[in-house]
């Protein structure tokens, strides 16, 4: 049987604890919201957007760097950015998250380290599901 390089194991589990963590923070964004778009009332294709670009893995994810779109408002701020930030600084609802932008905007990207993504795994888990720490 031949064994997987350690190099190769590392980052095989980085990518596991990343793919938890996005799927964690999906869920969040758009279960703070009940599933409807920040933008419209729509409840169709909502999907969590990032404030700052995914690249930023130290800020990746953080409940203020995420909106909820539709479809229809996530595929206009995929094509037309700008126009998605002058949504952000326009909107009075939008104001923390328009702070965050503005806060970490040009901040060179952090490099990822295991403690930070299992802290950011462990805080969307208790948001999600407050009484699992209890038991």
């Amino acid at each position: 049987m031949k064994k997987t390089p350690i190099r190769n194991r590392s980052q095989s589990d980085r990518a596991k604890l990343e793919r938890k963590a996005d799927g964690l923070w999906q869920e969040a964004i758009v279960s703070i919201l009940h599933g409807r778009c920040m933008r419209c009332p729509s409840k169709y294709g909502v999907v969590g957007h990032h404030v700052q670009g995914r690249a930023n893995k130290h800020l990746r994810h953080k409940l203020l760097n995420g909106v909820a779109l539709c479809h229809n408002h996530h595929l206009l701020t995929e094509s037309d950015p700008a126009e998605f930030l002058l949504w952000l600084r326009s909107d009075p609802k939008m104001k923390h998250h328009a702070r965050f932008y503005e806060e970490n905007h040009g901040i060179p990207p952090a490099p990822w380290h295991r403690s930070s993504i299992q802290r950011d795994i462990e805080e969307l888990t208790e948001l999600l599901n407050p009484k699992q720490k209890e038991k």
